[in-house]
């Protein structure tokens, strides 16, 4: 019925401190780093074009580049209305944006002069890219970048209890 299946049930199996037991996210710790999404918000009283997202703001206030087009492929696709204040935005819609429940492809238009076309992507969410974008950082100056956004947390796989879900 379930279609699961799960090792033979053994002590190490119930201990964070083995792999068999701990949770694999967090390595039986029961927090780690993430980003924490209050810091990607800047001000939740803005809009999305008023630079309610820091990470958007600046492209969003030039309302020009990558940045700029990305957010705006993200908006058509979901329907998220940019001149609604943040907080104000139905929860599906602020969860969408920030981790991608509910999304999918999107397709970001660019080009210049000389030559123009559209990506398609699948969209994420804005703090699954900065955490992906930070742990994956080769230098010292992208990992910078981001790293205002990042906080030490409790595990969002094992909500802190440092076991495997099997386990739990």
């Amino acid at each position: 019925p379930c279609r699961r299946s799960l090792p033979d049930l053994e002590p190490a199996a119930f201990s964070f401190n083995g792999p068999q037991g701990m949770c694999p996210a967090c390595q039986g710790l029961g927090h780690r780093l993430a980003v924490d999404p209050a810091r990607v918000v800047a001000d939740p009283e803005a809009t999305i074009a008023g630079g309610a997202l820091r990470p958007w703001a600046t492209a969003m206030a030039r309302r020009a580049g990558w940045v700029y087009r990305y957010a705006m492929a993200v908006a058509k696709a979901f329907a998220v209305p940019l001149d609604v204040p943040w907080k104000r935005l139905p929860k599906a819609a602020r969860d969408c944006v920030l981790f991608g429940k509910g999304a999918g492809e999107i397709v970001v238009p660019w080009g210049d002069k000389k030559s123009e076309g559209i990506w398609r992507t699948t969209y994420r969410g804005l703090v699954p890219s900065i955490e992906r974008r930070f742990f994956e950082a080769r230098s010292e100056g992208a990992k910078r970048r981001f790293a205002d956004y990042i906080v030490e947390a409790v595990c969002r796989d094992c909500d802190g209890t440092r076991l495997r879900e099997e386990s739990r």
